[in-house]
C-alpha cells in the first residue's frame, strides 16, 4: 500500500498521461521549419501547394513561434482571416508535433492548451477542447502520436487518446482511448414511415 493520501496517489492513467505531455513537448524542441516542412510532406509531392489545410497549419506554426517571442499580434491579422473564411481556429496556445495534416479545413476547432503529437490527421469540423473553462490547462485533451480524427469528430475533456487510435465520424470521445483502437461512428439505422410523411 502507498503512504501518500489517496487524493494525491498517481494512477496508470495520470501517468501516462504525463508522459505523452513530455513526449509531445520533447516536439518544441524542433525548429519552425523542420515543422513546417514536415507538415508539407504529409500532403504527398507538391500537393501541398494547393492545400487550404497546409497553410492553416502554417499560419498556426508562426502563430505559435511568434508567440514565444510575445510577438502573436504580428500573425494575429492573418489568423483573423483564416478564421474569417475557413471558421477553422486553432490556438497558438495548442502543441502540436511534425506532420500535421488537415483535411478541408472547414470549422476546425483545437483549443488553447490542447497537447497533440505527431502524424496527426483531423477532418472538417472536428472540435478538440475543454469542457467547461477554457483556461484550465490541465482540462483539456491530450492526443499522443499517430492519431486521426475524421469528420464531425469530438474530443473534450481531460482525456487521453493513446498512439495510433483512429476515431470515426461524428463520434464524441469523452473518455480515454487505449493504444491503436478504432472508434467506430454510431450505425444508422431505417424507421418505416408512412407514405406521405415522416411518421
Amino acid at each position: 500500500m502507498s503512504d501518500q493520501p489517496k487524493e494525491f496517489e498517481v494512477t496508470d492513467e495520470e501517468e501516462k498521461r504525463q508522459t505523452t505531455i513530455e513526449r509531445n513537448l520533447s516536439y518544441e524542441k524542433l525548429s519552425a521549419i523542420s515543422l513546417i516542412i514536415s507538415d508539407a510532406k504529409k500532403y504527398g509531392g507538391i500537393r501541398f501547394l494547393y492545400s487550404v489545410g497546409f497553410y492553416v497549419s502554417l499560419v498556426y506554426r508562426l502563430g505559435h513561434l511568434f508567440r514565444k517571442f510575445k510577438l502573436g499580434i504580428i500573425i494575429a491579422p492573418i489568423q483573423a482571416l483564416i478564421t474569417m473564411f475557413t471558421f477553422c481556429r486553432i490556438s497558438p496556445k495548442a502543441l502540436i508535433g511534425p506532420g500535421l495534416v488537415i483535411h478541408h479545413p472547414t470549422s476546425v476547432f483545437i483549443c488553447p492548451y490542447a497537447s497533440i503529437g505527431r502524424d496527426f490527421n483531423v477532418g472538417p469540423r472536428t472540435f478538440i477542447a475543454h469542457i467547461y473553462y477554457a483556461k484550465d490547462k490541465k482540462g483539456c485533451p491530450v492526443i499522443a502520436d499517430g492519431v486521426s480524427m475524421a469528420v464531425g469528430s469530438v474530443a473534450m475533456g481531460k482525456i487521453l487518446i493513446e498512439e495510433g487510435v483512429m476515431i470515426g465520424p461524428n463520434v464524441v470521445v469523452m473518455k480515454d482511448i487505449q493504444a491503436f483502437n478504432s472508434v467506430p461512428p454510431p450505425v444508422a439505422r431505417g424507421i418505416q414511415r408512412a407514405k406521405d410523411g415522416w411518421v
